[in-house]
């Protein structure tokens, strides 16, 4: 690149090619008024655009208002009123796809031998630090990635595919953990299990896939009734569990009423029909069982004794 004959005057004692060929980090020169006057093989590299600018502050400007400017000239300016390097982060373009990135550097003053004024900014990339901040931002990235990745198969472990709602291993382990609390507490949580009513005839008569909404449609309205600290699951088939924390019987008895009407008020659509359902239900205090093992058959000899009695009603065990 040329450089006018003012700073050519200026620069007369600075031996630039020079100096930028032994400066092994992406390097650039620039005049005080930010003329860029020379820059070496590695700086050209990272930055290839540098050869049709003219003025440094088309490649640079900082991505820190800690000198209350991001102008590269007016910090250049401060950086001459001390000897050494003046670290700053910068932000420039080192692809060909025009992402701006922040990178470290320093700026150092050039100045006359005789009178110590400057005569040009120095301005150097450090590419250790670059390196090593694009080594972090790729470990980072692949530790996200590796979380989400850990996220999306744990919660699928936990997770029914069909309806979405946890699954019996997710349960299982809730269950006990909430019969352990209730020993420890004075609050009480209620075991639910549901058994959606005749669900053999409705795969037979309208389909699998026919079934397979039913089963959605039943969760929805468990959802639906459920309070963001009770967990609704799958239990397997067409049965179904809620847990209800912090609940006592009569306060399930209303959550069952609810739910049970929605799912009356709830329609499947078949081909060219309209399926309705019902459900049967038995629930259970945990604090009335010896074990959660104890909770689930308890609340599964209440169902069966509402599907005895006729189905499409809940029953609290005894």
């Amino acid at each position: 690149m040329s450089i006018s004959v003012d700073h050519a005057k200026m620069v007369d004692d600075v031996s630039l090619r020079s100096l930028l060929d032994n400066i092994t980090e992406p390097a650039v020169i620039a005049a005080m008024d930010g003329e860029i006057l020379n820059y070496n093989r590695q700086f050209y590299s990272k930055v290839p655009k540098v050869i049709t600018k003219d003025n440094i502050q088309q490649i640079f400007c900082l991505t820190s208002t800690v000198y209350d400017t991001e102008n590269i000239l007016e910090v250049a300016t401060i950086a001459t009123k001390r000897t050494g390097l003046f670290p700053v982060k910068l932000k420039l373009e080192l692809d060909s796809c025009g992402v701006q990135k922040s990178v470290p550097g320093y700026i150092s003053a050039l100045r006359y031998k005789e009178s110590g004024l400057p005569a040009a900014m120095l301005v150097q990339l450090d590419e250790h630090l670059l390196k090593i901040t694009s080594r972090l931002k790729e470990m980072q990235k692949a530790e996200l990635n590796h979380a989400r990745k850990a996220r999306i198969a744990s919660l699928k472990a936990t997770t029914d595919e069909l309806t979405g709602l946890k699954n019996r291993r997710f349960l299982n382990t809730f269950l006990e953990y909430q019969w352990h609390s209730t020993k420890r507490s004075s609050e009480d949580a209620v075991i639910v299990l549901f058994d959606i009513d005749h669900f053999k005839k409705i795969n037979d008569v309208y389909g699998h896939d026919s079934g397979d909404m039913a089963l959605r449609v039943f969760a929805s309205c468990l959802e639906g009734e459920a309070r963001a600290a009770d967990i609704v699951g799958r239990w397997g088939g067409e049965e179904f569990m809620v847990i209800l924390s912090n609940c006592t019987e009569d306060e399930a008895a209303l959550f069952l009423s609810r739910a049970m009407k929605k799912l009356r008020d709830s329609v499947v659509k078949t081909s060219g029909e309209t399926l309705r359902m019902t459900a049967s239900a038995g629930y259970c205090s945990l604090s009335t069982a010896l074990s959660p093992e104890d909770a689930i058959a308890k609340a599964d000899k209440a169902l069966y004794k509402a599907k005895s009695n006729g189905r499409d009603q809940f029953i609290k065990y005894t």
